[in-house]
């Protein structure tokens, strides 16, 4: 990976710093291989997928107080190791049980949830 991802990834983590500094709740932030699977994603595949086998990054996002996480992006890798963006067919998430809906959705695409990281690689912000 090119020393240009590792700045990105850098200048994430300052910006992240500085809005959990000024009272945001935010996880995960961006390391150096999401922003190069962000940067290389071409093309938007389905969460069902055949050839997709992995979720390397899932953001929400939401206001304190609000009910419901904005599904902001999703991005995945296929089998051949091509990133891609992840439809993931709904646009939110409800903020209680939404990890219960996401397994929910894996299955109802003849995914594994836990086993292609959808579970595990989530970032929010509120």
């Amino acid at each position: 990976m090119s020393t240009n991802y590792a700045e990105t990834a850098a200048a994430a983590q300052r910006a992240h710093d500085r809005a959990v500094a000024y009272g945001a709740n935010a996880t995960n932030p961006l390391d150096e291989r999401s922003v190069w699977i962000r940067e290389q994603a071409k093309t938007t595949v389905g969460l069902g997928h055949p050839d997709l086998v992995e979720i390397a990054r899932l953001r929400l996002l939401s206001d304190p107080g609000f009910p419901w996480w904005d599904i902001s992006y999703c991005y995945g890798v296929l089998r051949d190791g091509t990133p891609v963006r992840v439809d993931l067919g709904v646009g939110q998430l409800p903020k209680r049980g939404f990890r219960r809906k996401l397994v929910e959705l894996a299955q109802a695409n003849g995914k594994h949830a836990k086993g292609m990281g959808l579970l595990d690689n989530i970032s929010t912000l509120s």
